[in-house]
């Protein structure tokens, strides 16, 4: 019996590990040469998903023929798409088709994790870059006392009374605290630090997704993974202007999570680094892989894998 497992579900909880690192991925020391000689040489996955698009409007349609019609070409462009994230992460020979059923049947060779194709397909793949903002007036004027499990903290290397942060050893107590709080327009985030979590303020977005121009998969002299982006004149002027501020620091935000943290735009080719608090090759690796196949383009539907129960 087949049922569907959405990615608004479960894969969360994978993109949640793979970006930003639960305990088990962020405590992992680095390989060593022999280490990372050996995870070379061991065999690659085949990794095959039947995926199915989910639209209400779709389902709302009473013309059962008008319905159908409408599911396949909705397939069809996500099967494009997804073939676009696969190219771009460098899966060999990917082979993405329609069924019959409307189904998408996604065959990956080559990949060293099923959870990371997942990851790099089931998502949106909804991008803003954002400025981090230097000073947070409201963190030390809050109307209520911060919960158990969480600090007020000062910004590394400020001294002023408004750049502090907010930290927890713990992400969901942070997360669900920052939630509730209702701050303008300002986007309160969660991510990584010094063996916990804390907060970043941050700005109006200086570019989207639709404002990418290409997106690779590069690795630097030392094997370090990155993901390269080209953006559009436009957002690269904005984002290079915004970067150039003394202390200046963008936040790659995909899919509601900083992915990354941007001190430099010199130009349209914006290179977004590896997190620090991902040490093992494997963690990086799963980073680079889903952010690379969720900028490579939008999928704007919802899709869900099929799986036998």
């Amino acid at each position: 019996m087949a049922a569907r497992t959405s990615f608004w579900t479960r894969h969360t909880f994978i993109a949640l590990a793979a970006l930003l690192a639960t305990s088990a991925l962020s405590s992992a020391a680095l390989p060593s040469p022999a280490q990372a000689q050996s995870r070379e040489r061991r065999p690659q996955r085949r990794v095959q998903l039947t995926l199915v698009v989910e639209s209400p409007q779709i389902e709302a349609e009473t013309d059962r023929d008008k319905q159908q019609r409408a599911r396949r070409l909705l397939a069809q462009e996500a099967a494009e798409r997804i073939l676009t994230r696969l190219q771009t992460i460098g899966v060999k020979d990917p082979r993405v088709h329609v069924t019959s059923t409307n189904h998408i049947q996604v065959t990956a060779h080559g990949v060293s994790s099923p959870d990371v194709v997942r990851g790099a397909l089931l998502a949106p793949g909804h991008m803003e870059l954002r400025p981090v903002l230097p000073a947070s007036p409201h963190w030390s004027s809050l109307p209520m006392a911060l919960p158990d499990g969480i600090e007020l903290r000062q910004n590394p290397g400020a001294l002023g009374p408004d750049q502090v942060h907010l930290w927890s050893a713990d992400f969901a107590t942070l997360h669900r605290f920052t939630r509730r709080l209702a701050l303008a327009d300002i986007l309160v985030q969660v991510f990584p630090d010094r063996q916990g979590w804390r907060t970043y303020d941050l700005g109006a977005p200086l570019a989207t997704e639709s404002s990418i121009s290409s997106v690779e998969l590069r690795a630097s002299p030392s094997g370090i993974p990155f993901v390269q982006v080209e953006l559009q004149p436009d957002a690269a002027s904005k984002a290079t202007a915004a970067s150039n501020a003394p202390g200046a620091t963008l936040a790659l935000v995909l899919d509601g999570e900083i992915v990354s943290l941007i001190h430099r735009v010199p130009s349209q080719v914006l290179e977004i680094p590896c997190p620090d608090h991902l040490r093992s090759h494997q963690s990086r690796q799963a980073w680079a892989a889903q952010v690379a196949g969720r900028l490579a383009t939008p999928i704007p539907v919802r899709i869900a894998e099929l799986t036998e129960e």
